[in-house]
């Protein structure tokens, strides 16, 4: 009896053990929420740069759910990246969540969570990014000196576009071949070849473009193929329209709908709409194209009449009518294309790629495109092998770093005082304990005194390095305002640093709708392995309205957590006039001498400590200090000076010696123009100081920060430098 009591109770064990997996399973399928989640465009990224995230959440809720989106990447070497997102789900009506997210090179997973009004999750999952069985990545890393172009609109759109990446090939100026990633677990790199990069031609919907511009940051050029302008939500405009006003390239092909004249895209591009008129394409074009097999083609054709604008050209392909117009916005570029060339016939594929390479390469600076296929890269390794570096972007930005860490309280601890600590802790131990102990004849009692020695030397070094370590918390930042003459607004990236007098979780004051914050890391000379990710830090942050604004900032004691700000503000600090006038002294452009003359006006509260005035890459005048609200007279003749083309060189002496303090490290002007954030406007600018344009460089001293420590007491340090881009009126003053 008491053996079957036993087998009795064992079975009823195992029944429940059963019921309440098959409760548990059940449990699980009746998980009313599915969530999709798509990263990048079309799988495409560039990594450690923004990148649109798009959640799809459905549900078979019977009631309204208002919940808390959560998504976590890792951002880069040592930061995750958590976006959070407040959305409400309706019964049966899925809802679409695009954020956006800065992703690592090689990024393993995404993971994505649930919260309901009462901070219980209530959903959860990882999607790996890797495929276990075959090792490679589902997400297509776009390499330094490599294309990415999105097009959106009618997706019946071809002629050749969705073959252009067999056709053409991605080639940036002083570079004779592509960055190459180095081969399976550490190999050597393949020999370079004279080929040039890939070209990556994505699509997407027009109604899943994103609705902020950090998102399209991945992209070298938008496509906007005849898409219907009253769909367009005025998010998605104003998103595309800042982007390109920030650096952006956008070519816009007009069809079978007509550009409403208010529309944002329209004033953006200053166009005139007016009736569409058919026009005929001659033969020698069409075969140029690669449009083989017809004599003439006519096509209806936008008018593409703007009001006089500097930088703007147009082309009428041997029409009399110009049938494509390209020119600067802002520090970006833009494109349109009076016609639909569907109307040509598209089914010849990479045949018609010298149509769209002759386009687009107007339109794209660098990289651009030319023609030909791109030289041929093995993507059969295992993907976690690979190395990426940014190349000398990620040099400027580490540069940067340097100087945001260049403190006292995080100079490495002179090893003076170490040796007199390790000495006086033996000198202690040995024979000052030794004799005093046989002297009062208790030897015996050394284990005592040795425990007593060693936690009176450990909180001596506690204080100690608190003493040499610690201060105030502060706050410093290398900022970069850009604006153009005439414009309404500006664009500001800070580069900031934290530096955490005692760990806590650090929360920030003067924050406004339409900044991006994102983590900062080192990353130059090491490049990023594919393989597993570990996050010494966490980033929170709060994205809609535009902007993605941290809420959980844990800092450590004695550590420093850099950030980089991105944002559109509307003041724009400074306002130029100039006139230019040159006097050829012998038949060369470079030995010509030119002299600058007018006023300088300073609209901020901020002093000016100087600046220069920069009329070619390496042409330049500077002046001296302007007051608050003050203004500047300026005459002279311009001089040689350091072009902005590349950063300054890395610093060889970088050794500080340990018997005395070492200078403070200086933050040049190369550095902070070309570190990621401000790269793609200082191309403009010197695309820009090509075509006669002149750019005034202004420093000012002792520039305040917007944002600053909630509660928190702190030292405030900002470096600020701001471009203003002018069109000089030529002829000497008047």
């Amino acid at each position: 009896m008491k053996r079957s009591g036993w087998l009795i109770l064992l079975a009823l064990a195992a029944a429940c053990g059963a019921a309440v997996t098959t409760g548990a399973a059940s449990g699980a399928d009746r998980n009313p929420f599915n969530v999709d989640c798509d990263i990048g465009w079309q799988g495409c990224y560039r990594p450690m740069g923004w990148a649109p995230v798009d959640v799809n959440i459905a549900s078979t809720l019977k009631e309204p759910f208002e919940g808390v989106l959560t998504v976590s990447v890792q951002q880069d070497e040592i930061t995750a990246m958590r976006v959070t997102h407040r959305f409400v789900l309706t019964p049966d009506v899925p809802v679409w969540v695009p954020l956006a997210a800065r992703l690592s090179f090689g990024v393993m997973e995404c993971r994505a969570a649930i919260q309901d009004a009462h901070d219980r999750t209530v959903w959860e999952n990882t999607y790996g990014l890797w495929n276990q069985q075959t090792g490679k990545q589902s997400l297509t890393a776009v390499m330094p000196g490599q294309l990415l172009i999105g097009v959106s609109g009618r997706m019946g759109f071809d002629f050749g576009l969705r073959h252009l990446s067999q056709g053409a090939s991605a080639t940036e100026p002083g570079r004779s071949s592509p960055p190459r990633r180095r081969g399976p677990r550490g190999g050597q790199a393949a020999p370079p070849d004279t080929a040039g990069g890939k070209v990556y031609v994505k699509e997407r919907l027009q109604r899943r473009l994103p609705w902020d511009w950090a998102p399209y940051q991945s992209l070298d050029l938008l496509i906007l193929c005849d898409p219907e302008w009253t769909a367009l939500a005025p998010q998605q405009s104003e998103a595309i329209a800042q982007w390109v006003s920030g650096g952006g390239r956008l070519l816009v092909i007009l069809g079978s709908h007509p550009l409403p004249r208010d529309h944002r895209l329209a004033k953006l591009l200053a166009l005139e709409p007016g009736e569409a008129r058919l026009v005929t394409l001659p033969e020698n074009v069409l075969r140029a194209w690669g449009a083989e097999g017809r004599e003439t083609a006519s096509v209806a054709a936008w008018p593409l009449d703007r009001p006089p604008a500097w930088g703007w050209k147009t082309e009428d392909h041997g029409t009399g009518r110009p049938l494509f117009a390209w020119g600067p916005v802002g520090f970006g570029k833009a494109g349109v294309l009076a016609f639909d060339p569907t109307a040509l016939g598209g089914a010849q594929g990479k045949n018609l790629a010298p149509f769209w390479v002759h386009h687009l390469a107007l339109v794209l600076d660098s990289p651009t495109i030319s023609q030909g296929p791109p030289g041929d890269e093995d993507d059969s390794d295992d993907g976690r092998a690979y190395l990426y570096a940014g190349g000398k972007p990620a040099m400027a930005t580490d540069n940067v770093l340097v100087f945001l860490l260049d403190i006292p309280e995080l100079r490495p601890i002179s090893i003076v005082w170490v040796m007199l600590l390790l000495l006086g802790m033996a000198v202690v131990i040995g024979p000052v304990d030794y004799f005093i102990l046989k002297r009062r004849d208790r030897l015996p009692l050394t284990w005592l005194t040795f425990t007593v020695y060693i936690v009176a030397f450990s909180l001596l070094a506690y204080f100690g390095v608190k003493a040499l370590r610690s201060g105030n918390s502060q706050f410093r930042a290398a900022t970069v305002i850009d604006c153009v003459d005439g414009s309404a607004g500006a664009w500001r990236c800070s580069y900031s640093g934290i530096f955490a007098s005692e760990s806590d979780d650090y929360r920030l004051s003067g924050l406004a709708r339409g900044q991006w914050w994102s983590a900062l890391a080192p990353s130059a000379g090491r490049g990023f392995y594919g393989g597993p990710q570990r996050s010494a830090r966490s980033m929170i942050s709060a994205q809609g309205d535009g902007g993605n604004l941290p809420t959980y900032l844990p800092i450590s004691i004695w550590s420093m957590q850099c950030l980089m700000t991105e944002e559109v503000c509307g003041d724009v600090p400074l306002a130029a006039d100039l006139r230019c006038s040159v006097h050829n002294l012998v038949n060369s452009p470079s030995a010509n001498w030119m002299n600058i003359s007018g006023t300088i006006e300073n609209r901020s509260d901020t002093p000016i400590r100087g600046g220069t005035i920069r009329v070619h890459e390496d042409r330049i005048l500077r002046f001296g200090a302007i007051p608050a609200h003050g203004r500047l007279a300026v005459e002279g003749s311009v001089g040689t000076g350091r072009s902005w083309a590349t950063p300054d060189p890395e610093s060889t002496d970088s050794s500080r010696s340990p018997w005395r303090s070492a200078p403070p490290i200086s933050l040049s002007e190369g550095d902070l123009f070309h570190a990621e954030g401000s790269l793609n406007r200082t191309r403009a600018i010197l695309d820009r100081l090509k075509q006669g344009a002149a750019v005034v460089c202004a420093e000012y001293e002792g520039a305040p920060l917007p944002y600053g420590l909630a509660g928190r007491s702190h030292d405030v340090l900002n470096r600020q430098w701001v471009r203003l881009l002018v069109i000089p009126k030529e002829g000497p003053t008047p």
